[in-house]
């Protein structure tokens, strides 16, 4: 019973916007898995909740979302340029990290097979001005 409630109002907190802190922008020209969900190329948008807890990276043309916990998270000694990372292995991209201006989230990523060529690329973000 306090499992679900404590789901149903971080669900609530999350959807009502009011949690979140940081907004951040994003263009995508690839498909990709963020958190084993499948995501389009395209625009998207990010944002933190107050605490850092969750990133929700959020596709603005489908509104299809992913959310991101903070099981493994950096913080930089200095301020960092906010940016995505993705891993690419065999023609499969994956967000492979998340980087705010004040902190770094590890996202885990499809175990790539031996021997896999792999590639690293690396989008820079912007502030949010759409403001939803």
């Amino acid at each position: 019973m306090k499992t679900t409630m404590f789901v149903t109002v971080l669900f609530t907190m999350l959807v009502s916007g009011a949690a979140f802190g940081q907004e951040l922008s994003a263009t995508v020209p690839f498909g990709f898995t963020a958190n084993q969900v499948q995501m389009p190329a395209g625009n998207y948008d990010l944002k933190t909740t107050a605490t850092g807890a969750i990133v929700q990276i959020r596709n603005a043309d489908s509104h299809k979302s992913a959310f991101i916990g903070s099981t493994s998270r950096d913080y930089p000694t200095r301020e960092c340029k906010p940016r995505l990372v993705f891993r690419n292995a065999d023609g499969h991209w994956a967000l492979a990290e998340i980087w705010t201006a004040d902190s770094g989230y590890y996202v885990r990523v499809p175990k790539a097979r031996e021997g896999a060529k792999i590639q690293m690329a690396t989008i820079y973000l912007n502030r949010a001005t759409n403001g939803d």
